[in-house]
C-alpha cells in the first residue's frame, strides 16, 4: 500500500505519463538481488502504463481484451489509433510489436521495438524481445548485445540473464 502510494505521489509530481525517473531505474540497477529489483521494476513498468490520457487508457484497455480473447487484428488496430493519436506514448509501440511478433510480422515488429527504444532506450522489456527476435533471426552477436543491453538496464532480469547464459554457453569455443 505504501508503496503504491509512493508510486501514485510520483505521478502527481512528476506530471501523468511523464514516464519512470532516473531515480527509479538507479534503484533498480542497484539492487542486489532478484528480489529487491522487484518492486522497482513494479514501479517501472507501472510508470510506462500511465498514458496521462482517457481515450488512450479506454484504447489500451480494448486492446488488452482483444489480444486476450486471441483477436489480434483487431488489437493492433488499436494500437495503430493508440500511436497515431499519442506517437510518444511508448508502450503503444511497444504492445502493437509484441502483436506483431504474434503475427510472425518480423518488419513491422523490428520497426516498433526501434521506435520504442528510440522513444526510451531504457525499455529493457523492449531489448529483451529485439535479442529473442534477432536470436531467432540468426543475429546471435546482435541477440547477445540486445541481451546484455537489457542487463545493463536491469542486470536482475531473468529472460535476459538466461539467454545470455544460453548464447555462451552455444558459442563456447566459436567466435560469435
Amino acid at each position: 500500500m505504501i508503496k503504491a502510494i509512493i508510486l501514485a505521489s510520483f505521478l502527481l509530481v512528476n506530471g501523468v505519463g511523464s514516464g519512470p525517473s532516473d531515480e527509479m531505474f538507479s534503484t533498480l540497477k542497484d539492487a542486489d538481488s532478484a528480489q529487491d529489483a522487484a518492486q522497482p521494476e513494479a514501479d517501472i513498468l507501472a510508470s510506462w502504463a500511465v498514458s496521462g490520457s482517457g481515450t488512450i487508457d479506454l484504447l489500451i484497455e480494448r486492446a488488452g481484451m482483444a489480444e486476450q480473447a486471441g483477436e489480434f487484428d483487431l488489437a493492433r488496430a488499436f494500437y495503430d489509433r493508440i500511436v497515431l493519436i499519442e506517437p510518444d506514448y511508448v508502450e503503444g509501440w511497444y504492445r502493437r510489436a509484441v502483436i506483431f511478433l504474434q503475427q510472425e510480422n518480423i518488419p513491422e515488429a523490428l520497426q516498433d521495438l526501434n521506435e520504442t527504444l528510440t522513444r526510451e532506450p531504457r525499455h529493457f522489456p523492449a531489448w529483451t524481445r529485439l535479442g529473442s527476435l534477432l536470436e531467432t533471426l540468426g543475429s546471435r552477436t546482435e541477440a547477445l548485445d540486445a541481451y546484455n543491453t537489457a542487463l545493463d538496464i536491469h542486470p536482475h532480469l531473468a529472460p535476459a540473464k538466461r539467454a545470455v547464459a544460453r548464447l555462451a554457453a552455444e558459442t563456447k569455443g566459436q567466435s560469435l
